[in-house]
């Protein structure tokens, strides 16, 4: 700016260009190292110093941090430099518009002044109201009075509608526990996973002062995971609630009750290996009349009841409607009453 009018202008243009090339190029090593400091790359430790020695200058310059860096702060500079080359430009512009207007006012006032002097005139000689110029005359035009303004009625601002209270909420802790009565009879034979089923709480759940669930509420959830009994193999239910009717509203809930599981069928089966032994034991002395044919007899059938054990599906769970089951809320839940 001071060498506007001092320095040609492509030696003045020359030197703006150099400005920002340098501003540019110290921006770039100031980042560079500042990005280096947070992610160092391209250096070695000096096990005599102990001190971080740079290998790589390029590395440096490749940097991630850097690189996001330096191009966010190149364009926040050049958008802060347009920020004050517009406001320098729309100042410039008003002031010379104020100047051109102020001009514009003071010749009008000349004008005005010397068309309808009113300076008291001198020598006893009074000013001229009208004159006339061949059959044209010019008189002073009365101002008319404007008319008054109409009263207007001050009406108070309606008050705005008072906001609807806030409704209520209850927090059901993780852990609390949901007697249900099951209305849906389940069972592991038959049941898939997926499955949904229905029951009713039969003990109310209270939270302070409110009981977001009274009993007789409708309970919705699905069968989690169901294994059926085949050849020897445990029968089992995980059963989990999804949501819960209660006050007119469905409340989504997450609770898990405890794994049911089928009842051990290995003392079942060697039940029914010893009796179908001791069977083919009594049967086989009553034919042969002896004790080796007591033998025989028993060998014989112990393997044909280990051969039915091997082939049954042992026990089934069996939930039958009416049935009540515990659930556990899973974690903290927040409701809307």
């Amino acid at each position: 700016l001071f060498g506007f009018n001092v320095l040609p202008r492509r030696v003045h243009l020359l030197t703006a260009w150099m400005v920002a090339l340098g501003a540019c190029l110290s921006a770039l090593f100031i980042i560079a190292a500042n990005s280096w400091m947070q992610n160092p790359r391209g250096y070695t430790i000096n096990p005599d110093t102990g001190r971080a020695q740079l290998t790589s200058i390029g590395d440096v310059f490749t940097n991630p941090v850097f690189i996001w860096g330096y191009l966010h702060v190149i364009a926040a500079a050049l958008v802060y430099g347009a920020g004050v080359m517009l406001a320098v430009s729309a100042f410039v512009a008003g002031c010379g518009k104020k100047a051109d207007e102020s001009a514009v006012g003071g010749a009008m006032s000349d004008t005005l002044l010397a068309a309808a002097p009113t300076d008291t005139a001198q020598g006893g000689v009074a000013p001229q109201e009208g004159f006339q110029s061949g059959d044209v005359a010019v008189t002073e035009t009365p101002t008319p009075t404007p008319a008054p303004a109409k009263p207007t009625s001050s009406k108070p601002a309606p008050k705005p509608a008072p906001k609807p209270a806030a409704a209520p909420t209850a927090t059901v802790p993780a852990g609390t526990g949901l007697k249900v009565k099951m209305e849906t009879p389940l069972n592991t034979e038959t049941a898939k996973a997926g499955q949904s089923w229905a029951g009713t709480v039969t003990e109310a759940v209270t939270v302070g002062a409110y009981a977001p669930f009274p009993a007789g509420s409708v309970v919705h959830g699905v069968v989690q995971a169901v294994e059926p009994a085949e050849k020897g193999a445990r029968a089992f239910f995980v059963l989990r609630v999804t949501s819960i009717e209660a006050n007119g509203k469905t409340h989504n809930i997450d609770a898990t009750a405890d794994s049911l599981i089928a009842g051990s069928t290995r003392k079942r089966n060697v039940g029914a290996v010893a009796g179908g032994a001791a069977a083919g034991a009594l049967l086989g002395k009553a034919i042969g009349g002896s004790n080796k044919g007591a033998v025989i007899g028993g060998i014989i059938g112990g393997a044909a009841a280990t051969g039915a054990v091997a082939a049954s599906k042992g026990f089934q769970v069996d939930v039958p409607a009416g049935k009540e089951l515990v659930f556990k809320v899973d974690a903290d839940t927040k409701l809307k009453l």
